[in-house]
């Protein structure tokens, strides 16, 4: 079966952009040879607070992703010092805006005033 990648916007914008040449190519085969292919055979499961999330090593970067259906979501790609506290950062501020977003959906706006209503007096 092969799986659709996906890239979380900030690793497409920061992390692969600062990636060395000779690693970023590594990586590339990483991900088409073994996230395309397998990515539970290949990816350790992470723990704790990061639980349902899962590294692949290469060297000593990381890929850490997520297995949803037929697609993996990659999160971050970052040096092994410093992914982890990438992910927990990004993970977190996804939630946050995921949580906002039901929040707002909630939200019956046809009781609000409208913006004339609420600048009326400015």
């Amino acid at each position: 079966m092969n799986f659709r990648i996906k890239y979380h916007d900030a690793v497409c914008r920061f992390d692969v952009p600062k990636l060395p040449k000779s690693i970023g190519k590594r990586i590339k085969f990483a991900i088409e040879e073994k996230l395309m292919t397998e990515p539970a055979k290949f990816g350790k499961p992470l723990r704790r607070s990061l639980k349902g999330y899962r590294k692949l090593r290469v060297g000593d970067y990381r890929i850490v992703f997520r297995i949803e259906g037929d697609s993996v979501l990659i999160f971050a790609i970052e040096h092994r010092s410093r992914v982890y506290l990438k992910i927990t950062k990004r993970s977190s501020l996804d939630h946050s805006i995921a949580s906002m977003d039901r929040l707002l959906d909630k939200i019956d706006t046809s009781k609000l005033p409208s913006a004339k209503e609420q600048f009326k007096d400015i």
